[in-house]
């Protein structure tokens, strides 16, 4: 009798110390095992999305992106990782998740306006709505993006002046370098052989649409555009690079004036 009961005791010690190993040693390893796995499985994931060309994000700025989303994720993982470890040793996790709770209320409402800046900035890369060297209106002022960050906007304008502005107070942006410019040349000339004049422009925007660079298509020749009593306005255009449009509008103006200035065609821009 005595030994079967001395048996039955030491089962259920093995019992005991069993479940408490499994709970105390083994039960931890598992969570920390799992939240690595799910790490490095969001990982995954994510690279796999930052290399799809949904959005077209600068190099500079996908890194940036890819980085602050990976610290979030692991941040969070790690978080959920140790309450569930304090879980398993019977910590009251309850009280600490309210603490957490009051003291992320605190900080939130202590530095909403970077966190509005943030997130400005976040939606600002996604939407790709402009990137470092583009040239841009934002709120009014005109100027070259030389930094594009989460917290602020930086522009400098041509003539020198850096306009630092907040993501979260940007309302209104114009990208000039996103689609292709229009250069449009309005020529004025007095009455005179209008088939002559229209004959000789034709010619030459076929002739300029083979010489000149940085156009998107051929020279157009539109025709009348405009009829005074003093001159006649004849309309030409063409797609250009971005911003190329005045580098463009100047070099067909030179040409238009010289070829009519020696067919004796006098010629004036309005």
């Amino acid at each position: 009798m005595i030994s079967i009961f001395i048996e039955k005791i030491t089962l259920d010690i093995n019992k005991i110390f069993d479940i408490v190993l499994i709970k105390e040693i083994i039960a931890p390893i598992i969570i920390i095992i799992s939240g690595i796995v799910l790490y490095q499985i969001a990982n995954i994931i994510m690279k796999k999305s930052f290399n799809l060309k949904v959005y077209k994000i600068a190099n500079r700025q996908k890194k940036t992106l890819f980085s602050l989303i990976n610290n979030i994720i692991k941040y969070v993982i790690i978080a959920i990782v140790v309450l569930m470890i304090l879980d398993v040793y019977g910590i009251e996790t309850k009280t600490i998740l309210a603490s957490i709770g009051i003291l992320g209320l605190v900080i939130g409402l202590a530095v909403q306006d970077t966190l509005r800046d943030f997130i400005s900035g976040v939606f600002i890369i996604l939407d790709n709505q402009y990137s470092v060297g583009d040239n841009v209106m934002i709120n009014g002022f005109r100027g070259t993006v030389i930094n594009l960050g989460l917290k602020t906007t930086r522009i400098k304008a041509y003539t020198g002046e850096i306009k630092v502005i907040a993501n979260r107070n940007i309302m209104e942006v114009i990208n000039y370098s996103k689609e292709n410019s229009l250069a449009i040349i309005d020529v004025s000339v007095l009455y005179d052989d209008m088939e002559k004049t229209e004959k000789i422009l034709t010619e030459l925007c076929q002739q300029l649409s083979t010489e000149l660079s940085k156009i998107k298509g051929p020279v157009q020749f539109l025709g009348v555009n405009k009829v005074t009593k003093d001159f006649i306005e004849y309309r030409i255009i063409v797609e250009t690079v971005p911003l190329a449009n005045i580098e463009i509008e100047n070099k067909i103006k030179l040409e238009v004036k010289q070829t009519l200035n020696k067919n004796k065609i006098e010629v004036t821009y309005q």
